[in-house]
Formats: C-alpha cells, sequence, structure tokens
C-alpha cells in the first residue's frame, strides 16, 4: 500500500516528465482510479469501526443509567419491604450488562418497568421522570447501535475484497505498464526514473519482489519518497486487507 500511494505522489509531482506519452498518461489515469477504489474501501473500513465504536459507546452508557436505577428501585424496595420487586432490580455494576444482546436488553427493559412501578416515590432516591427517560433513550440508542455478527461478516468480507482488488488493480498497472514503460524517460528526465524506481523499491523492503540492483538499492536508500496526499499517512497503517 505504502509501495503504491509512493509511486503515485512521484508521478503526480513529475507530471511534465510524462505527461505528453499517451500510453504512460493512461496508465496513470487508470492507477489513480484504482487508488480511488482503494480510498473508497478504507473509507467504508472507517465507518465499519465507527459503527463499533457507537455499539461500545452505547453499551457503556446504557450500563451506567440502567444501574443507577436499578440500585434506586432496589433502595426504595428495600425500605417498602417489597422483597418481590426488589428481587427484580438487585443486580451489580457489572451484572447489569453481562450476557448476551437480548438478555441486556431484556434486562435493562425490566429494570425500567420495575422503576416506573414507583416512579411517584422515587424522586426521594433520586431518580426522576427525566432519568426514567433517559434510561428509556438509551435502551433505544443501545439497539439501534447494535450490528448483527452476520451483517458485520458479511460487511467486512466486501471490504476485504474490495480494498484487495483495487490493490491488486494497482499493482498490476505498476508491473505491467508502468514499469515497462519506464525505461523510455532514462534519457530525458533521469531524476524522475530514479525517484520512480526509489517508490517502487518500498516494496522490495518487504521481501514481496525480486532483489534489486546494488544501483538500484543505493538510489532507493538516498532519494525521499513522498507519501501521497490521496491517503493521510497515518490513515496507511489502518488499511487491512485480511
Amino acid at each position: 500500500m505504502r509501495m503504491v500511494l509512493a509511486t503515485q505522489a512521484v508521478l503526480l509531482q513529475q507530471r511534465n516528465a510524462w505527461a505528453a506519452h499517451e500510453a504512460f498518461a493512461e496508465a496513470v489515469d487508470a492507477l489513480t482510479e484504482a487508488i480511488g477504489d482503494m480510498e473508497k474501501a478504507h473509507q467504508r473500513q472507517i465507518a465499519r469501526d465507527g459503527a463499533t465504536q457507537s455499539k461500545e459507546t452505547a453499551t457503556s452508557d446504557l450500563g451506567e443509567i440502567a444501574y443507577e436505577v436499578a440500585g434506586a428501585t432496589f433502595a426504595c424496595a428495600d425500605h417498602d419491604g417489597d422483597t418481590a420487586l426488589a428481587a427484580r432490580v438487585a443486580y451489580g455494576r457489572w451484572e447489569v450488562m453481562s450476557g448476551s444482546y437480548t438478555a441486556i436488553h431484556a434486562r435493562c427493559m425490566e429494570i425500567r418497568a420495575a422503576a416506573t412501578e414507583v416512579q411517584a416515590r422515587l424522586p426521594k432516591y433520586g431518580i426522576t421522570a427525566a432519568r426514567l427517560r433517559l434510561l428509556k433513550e438509551r435502551i433505544d440508542s443501545y439497539a439501534r447501535a447494535r450490528t448483527r455478527p452476520r451483517e458485520r461478516r458479511v460487511e467486512t468480507v466486501a471490504v476485504t475484497r474490495a480494498l484487495s482488488d483495487a490493490l491488486a488493480d494497482a499493482t498490476r498497472l505498476l508491473k505491467n505498464q508502468l514499469d515497462k514503460l519506464i525505461v523510455q524517460f532514462e534519457a530525458t528526465a533521469p531524476h524522475f526514473v530514479a525517484q520512480y524506481r526509489a517508490a517502487r523499491w518500498i516494496v522490495n523492503l518487504r521481501g514481496t519482489a525480486t532483489p534489486a540492483s546494488a544501483s538500484e538499492k543505493a538510489t532507493a536508500q538516498s532519494t525521499p519518497v513522498v507519501v501521497s496526499d490521496a491517503l493521510p499517512a497515518p490513515a496507511m497503517d489502518t488499511l487491512k486487507v485480511a
């Protein structure tokens, strides 16, 4: 991924060197399109990860208010000697949100139902009608934020395939088109060729290509590689094909 983006950066910087070469220009355009597809897949990854974060936040928020309401309702029931009501809300902090989604949702709904039965007496224990409404809102948010496992697996497969295909297209264009045509610029634009090969050398650093010559290694080590603006540098580490 870094190699593709670094190579694109060199190509864009040295546009004057190759713009008049029709086939080379077409290959660069196709490479840019493939990188665009990679960006789209990356955005889908961000959205998927964001959904996971939303679920975690909704779970944490619900646990906080559910435990608060359960505790106040228990105290009220205990004061009134209502053992049946107390048993319905007798949960520790971690017990409230333990178990499956179905169990958590049912438990929080039962806590809300129990509290509603003694709602008139709960303000004395710190639970107002507004707090009960907040509990209901967070139960609803928890339900909305939850993504079923099957849906997550389908999205993961789709994103992985899209990113893998786009990366394969970009690599093919580099290997079968641009690498073959770059030699034509050795005499007219040697600095461009050196930068291009340095960017392409990044792939060899991971042992995924044939070893370069000593001169190519020296060029790669001495020529700075500029990362493309297409994706922020930190984001590249988060792009996954797995």
